[in-house]
């Protein structure tokens, strides 16, 4: 659905990200798009770092993902928040008032990580009029300023 080769393609930032633009490279691990020549950055506010950093998009149309069993994203950031015990990231469907959200809370910075959510039962997943990805440190709420990369939002069927 959005692999940013043609831009942001309607991604903007959500909670705590000052600004998002499409790169084909960043200073932390791995450096590159997981898949092709582009991934959409978020640089985030600085705060504590365990305040949720999101990116997100409102399609114009909403999406019919009534064929799909599954939306997948995959998301890099930086490490080395100050204290931090670990790293949790999120990936959140919306069809109106409705929310479907699953959370990764083994995130890997420094490497490409699989967020997935299960759609194969969601009754609101023939109308999805957002989609939001979001990103934070744990066990810490020490001021942090950090940059997260997503690439490949795609849906599984």
């Amino acid at each position: 659905m959005y692999d940013f080769e043609d831009g942001p393609a309607g991604w903007a930032p959500g909670q705590n990200v000052d600004s998002v633009a499409t790169v084909e490279s960043f200073a932390n691990g791995p450096g590159s798009p997981h898949g092709g020549d582009w991934a959409l950055e978020a640089t985030t506010t600085p705060g504590p770092a365990s305040a949720a950093k999101t990116v997100v998009v409102a399609p114009a149309t909403p999406l019919d993902l009534s064929a799909a069993t599954g939306v997948v994203a995959w998301v890099d950031a930086y490490g080395g928040a100050p204290g931090a015990t670990g790293y949790e990231a999120t990936l959140t469907l919306v069809s109106g008032e409705e929310r479907l959200t699953s959370t990764l809370d083994s995130f890997k910075p420094d490497q490409w990580n699989a967020l997935t959510v299960d759609v194969a039962d969601w009754p609101h997943r023939g109308r999805i009029t957002a989609i939001e990805i979001g990103f934070r440190a744990l066990g810490t709420d020490a001021p942090w300023g950090a940059r997260f990369q997503v690439d490949d939002v795609a849906y599984l069927h």
